[in-house]
């Protein structure tokens, strides 16, 4: 999420240093459900398939969506 621009330059080194946790409007479960819908079809044919989620929100200069896809295999 984007680091607010009026913050002391503490609070922004805060921000960078994620001491500082994102507690507004969009919460985490809505961007990981988003994230899921955009990906069925793409990574797997229905989101069902996806056995483990996690979620941060965290400050960034750089704001941005990171994710990873891996494989699991169940052994019988």
């Amino acid at each position: 999420m984007p680091i607010p621009k009026a913050v002391s330059k503490k609070a922004y080194n805060d921000y960078l240093n994620n001491k500082v946790y994102h507690l507004k409007k969009p919460d985490t479960t809505n961007l990981n459900k988003q994230m899921e819908d955009c990906l069925t079809g793409i990574i797997w044919e229905d989101d069902c398939q996806v056995i483990k989620i996690r979620g941060t929100k965290l400050y960034s200069d750089n704001p941005r969506t990171v994710i990873r896809v891996y494989e699991y295999k169940i052994e019988d």
